[in-house]
């Protein structure tokens, strides 16, 4: 049983992830909307690529992966930069990490299994935990009835 979860802990990342999204769509405002969009994005986009690639285990950098996580982070540039919160900042940290660690594959030529998982798979994981916070913030502040400006307001001359 723990077998079978671990090798398809990703569809329950995915689960969590669009659950996270749904959450946030209700209870949210825009940036925890578009937040949401982008993972529900990104994982539609990788499980269509994994039904025509089957997923190896490659030492080299694998370009649509990148691609996919350099869109992410843009799109999360886009939120992060403009919204009235700390949590999308900590998200694009951890996207950051991800883009990066793409490239230590064709840098190193060796590194111990166990720093390589939590390189690659941890950015995910705090991300996940960052936008579930926010989220769960968010929602608080809207039951209590408070109100806060979903985006910052640009600097005026």
């Amino acid at each position: 049983m723990v077998i079978l979860l671990i090798e398809n802990r990703h569809y329950l990342q995915y689960g969590l992830f669009a659950a996270l999204a749904i959450w946030a769509w209700f209870r949210g405002e825009a940036p925890e909307r578009q937040i949401g969009l982008i993972f529900v994005a990104a994982i539609a986009l990788q499980i269509i690529y994994r039904q025509f690639v089957p997923q190896t285990l490659s030492r080299e950098i694998e370009v649509p992966y990148l691609m996919l996580d350099i869109l992410m982070f843009v799109a999360f540039s886009s939120v992060a930069l403009r919204a009235n919160r700390i949590y999308p900042l900590w998200i694009l940290a951890a996207q950051l990490i991800a883009v990066l660690m793409h490239f230590q594959r064709g840098v190193l030529e060796e590194m111990a299994p166990l720093a390589y998982w939590v390189l690659i798979r941890l950015p995910s994981y705090l991300q996940m935990l960052a936008f579930a916070i926010g989220v769960w913030k968010q929602s608080r502040r809207k039951a209590r009835g408070l109100q806060s400006r979903p985006w910052r307001l640009t600097s005026r001359p």
